[in-house]
């Protein structure tokens, strides 16, 4: 890899960056039916699957909305055209989230010419912060 690879990579630029912070509070005292429920409105089918699996299930739930916040501000769309089932994180081997895109908001990322959208989550007492960046060919 070449100096100006590492600086520049396959010649990608920042097309957005998003971010947004969650209050866990705001889960306080919900019945794991309801988290539940809201799960089943903002998971893909996969993260359904891990949900269920989860211990700390708000924790869960507050990450995955707060990173899907984060990448919808950075393709610059909010969530108009498609859902937030249309994205799934999962976690590389060494636990850093990644994103994975379905249906409409592939079909939008694509049309925008984004080629990798990079997250990142940190935690701190009942607070979850998120990022996301859009990068663009």
């Amino acid at each position: 890899m070449t100096e100006k690879e590492l600086y520049y990579g396959d010649s990608t630029f920042v097309y957005g960056i998003g971010c947004d912070v969650f209050d866990l509070r705001r889960l306080e005292g919900m019945s794991e039916e309801k988290l539940s429920l809201m799960g089943k409105r903002i998971f893909h089918d996969e993260e359904i699957r891990e949900f269920e699996l989860a211990g700390d299930k708000a924790r869960f739930l507050a990450v995955r909305f707060s990173l899907k916040e984060s990448i919808a501000k950075s393709v610059k769309t909010g969530f108009r055209g498609f859902s937030m089932r249309d994205m799934r994180i999962i976690k590389t081997e060494l636990g850093a989230p990644e994103v994975l895109c379905y249906g409409r908001f592939k079909d939008i990322i694509y049309e925008k010419g984004i080629v990798k959208i990079e997250v990142s989550v940190s935690h701190d007492g009942g607070l979850v912060f998120t990022n996301a960046i859009a990068l663009k060919k």
